[in-house]
């Protein structure tokens, strides 16, 4: 797998704020029903606070 910073694209105001949202209602739950283990929803949501948390960085902060 390969390794060091990825940079994601989004086209526009629309998709990063569905993004946001999306990542606001990803549970943990969410990601257990789609995985093999507990250990991979973790680092599942554990990425996906990231990406929230980025995307509040830059003003897409969904209530």
């Amino acid at each position: 797998m390969a390794q060091g910073p990825l940079t994601l694209h989004l086209e526009g105001r629309p998709e990063a704020w569905a993004f946001a949202q999306f990542l606001k209602r990803a549970t943990w739950g969410y990601h257990r029903g789609r995985t093999i283990s507990a250990d991979e929803a973790y680092a599942m949501q554990c990425f996906a606070e990231r990406l929230r948390l980025a995307l509040a960085a830059q003003g897409y902060v969904p209530r």
